[in-house]
């Protein structure tokens, strides 16, 4: 089963929903090449869009840990005090803020991992529609030839 917790939150993507859209009924075939196209755009639209929202997310956060680093650099300077790189750098991980900017940047990318396995599951199931397609035609003209068959007195 393909892991849903970060599509579902980011991209309200129900398990159950995907299971169907994934799924292939041998006996309507028509149905699901018919949705395969529109199914497949819409996860690869999905999964642009979790990108996007990624990069944004990215943005947000080393944007934030910039000028906290700056304020932190500032205020010890106004007491006096020079503070390293590690201790600026601790100091932003505690932040409150940062760690929620670093967990959405962390749902994100599980998000777009996960989207990338669709879309890539989409396309293998388009290779198993075309030959299951192909292989019911073939077994169609296969019965319509042996009907088709002249009868002969002995068989």
């Amino acid at each position: 089963m393909i892991p849903t917790d970060g599509i579902a939150r980011a991209f309200s993507i129900r398990p159950e929903d995907l299971a169907m859209d994934l799924q292939i009924n041998p006996t309507n075939m028509d149905d699901a090449i018919i949705r395969q196209a529109g199914l497949y755009a819409y996860y690869v639209s999905a999964h642009a869009e979790a990108e996007g929202r990624l990069r944004q997310a990215k943005l947000e956060r080393d944007v934030f840990t910039a000028a906290l680093d700056k304020q932190l650099r500032d205020q010890a300077l106004a007491r006096g005090q020079k503070l390293t790189e590690k201790q600026v750098e601790m100091q932003v991980m505690l932040h409150p803020d940062w760690k929620v900017r670093v967990q959405r940047v962390n749902e994100l990318e599980a998000a777009v991992s996960q989207l990338e396995g669709l879309v890539r599951a989409f396309a293998q199931k388009k290779d198993m529609l075309v030959t299951l397609a192909t292989n019911i035609r073939a077994e169609r003209q296969q019965s319509f030839a042996i009907r088709n068959q002249p009868q002969t007195p002995f068989g």
